[in-house]
C-alpha cells in the first residue's frame, strides 16, 4: 500500500528542503524539533512551492501542472491535477479529520499526517487504509502561528516523535494557499459523492482544472474567490467502475443547482452563515462541471457548466 507520508517526505527533502531561497519561503527547526515550513505567512511563496504544496496535501501521488483560462480580457493561471487513485489523494488525504481531544487550538488536519491520527479518524477506517510511516507530513491552511504546542499535538496525535514531524503552512491569502485549494476539484468531487451514497471505492484516477484568481490581501475576500473558482470554474473528469443507473442516480445531485444556491458568490454564503464553515450546507463545497467516465460500459456522462459570468463578477467585481 502506498505510503502518503513517505511520498511527500520524499518532495520535502528532494525539492523543497535545498531550495528555500529559491521557493521564496522560510524552514525553521522548533526547540521540540518538529520542523515548520512557511509559505506563505511571513515569506512571498511562488508558483513552485504552491504546486508543491499542492502535490503534498493530496499525498504526494499526483501531478500538478499549470495552464490557462480565458475569462473575459483577461487571461488567467490554471491548475491542473492529475491523479492516478482517486481514492487516495481525494478522499484519505484530503477529508479532514475530525476533531480530536488534546489541544485548545487544534488545527484542522487534512493530507499525509491524518492517515496517521490514533485512534484513526473514521475516513481512514471507512478506507480501510494504513500508513507505517514514522514520519509524518501536515500541511496546514492557516494564518496562526505554529508553536511548540500545535506541533506537539499533532505529533503525539500521530504517534511520531516531533523530530519526525513536518509541518508545511500557508494562509487563505497566500499564492501558495490559492493554488492548492484551485488543485481541490477532486476532493470536493469524492466528498460529494460519498454524502450521495455512491460506492467512492469505485473511482479510479481523475483529472481536474480550475482558474487561479487574482489575490486579495482581505482574507475572506480571498477565500471566496478561490472557493468561488472551484463552484463556478473547477471540471473534474472522473474514471468509475460501477453501473450507468447508479451514475444517473446522483449525478443531477453533484453540482451547485441541486443545493439551490446557485448564482450566489461563496463570500456572500459565507456571511449568510455567520462566517461559520460549520453552518453552512455541505453540499455548497463541490465542482462546477463533473464528468464521469464508467469503465464497465464505456459510456460517459455529465452535469453541470463552467460559469464564466459570476466568476467574472466573483474576481472582479463586474
Amino acid at each position: 500500500m502506498i505510503s502518503v507520508n513517505r511520498q511527500s517526505l520524499k518532495i520535502i527533502q528532494e525539492q523543497i528542503l535545498p531550495n528555500p531561497d529559491l521557493l521564496k519561503i522560510d524552514v525553521k527547526v522548533l526547540s521540540n524539533g518538529a520542523t515548520v515550513i512557511d509559505m506563505g505567512q511571513k515569506v512571498e511563496g511562488s508558483w513552485e512551492a504552491g504546486r508543491l504544496f499542492a502535490q503534498i496535501t493530496q499525498g504526494g501521488i499526483v501531478d500538478v501542472t499549470f495552464g490557462h483560462f480565458q475569462l473575459g480580457d483577461f487571461l488567467l493561471p490554471s491548475i491542473n491535477v492529475l491523479s492516478p487513485d482517486a481514492f487516495i489523494s481525494g478522499w484519505v488525504c484530503q477529508r479532514h479529520a475530525e476533531p480530536l481531544p488534546g489541544s485548545d487550538h487544534q488545527p484542522i488536519l487534512t493530507g499525509p499526517a491524518k492517515a496517521l491520527l490514533y485512534p484513526p479518524d473514521l475516513s481512514i477506517v471507512f478506507a480501510e487504509y494504513k500508513d507505517d510511516s514514522p514520519i509524518a507530513v501536515a500541511p496546514l491552511q492557516t494564518s496562526e502561528p505554529i508553536t511548540e504546542e500545535i506541533t506537539a499535538w499533532i505529533a503525539a496525535s500521530c504517534r511520531v516523535d516531533p523530530k519526525n514531524l513536518y509541518v508545511l503552512v500557508a494562509p487563505s491569502m497566500s499564492l501558495v494557499c490559492s493554488i492548492q485549494v484551485a488543485a481541490r476539484p477532486i476532493d470536493n468531487l469524492m466528498h460529494r459523492l460519498q454524502e450521495e451514497n455512491f460506492d467512492i471505492k469505485t473511482v479510479r484516477g481523475a483529472f481536474s482544472t480550475a482558474p487561479l484568481p487574482p489575490l486579495s490581501p482581505d482574507e475572506i475576500e480571498a477565500m471566496g474567490r478561490i472557493n468561488d473558482a472551484l463552484l463556478y470554474g473547477g471540471h473534474v473528469f472522473v474514471y468509475v467502475e460501477s453501473t450507468d443507473e447508479e451514475i444517473k442516480r446522483i449525478l443531477p445531485k453533484l453540482t451547485l443547482d441541486y443545493t439551490g444556491q446557485y448564482g450566489k458568490l461563496f463570500k456572500q454564503m459565507y456571511i449568510e452563515n455567520d462566517q461559520d464553515f460549520h453552518k453552512m450546507d455541505l453540499r455548497v463545497h463541490t465542482t462546477a462541471l463533473i464528468q464521469v467516465n464508467n469503465l464497465k460500459t464505456g459510456h460517459t456522462f455529465s452535469t453541470g457548466k463552467i460559469d464564466r459570468e459570476i466568476l467574472y463578477k466573483s474576481f472582479f467585481g463586474g
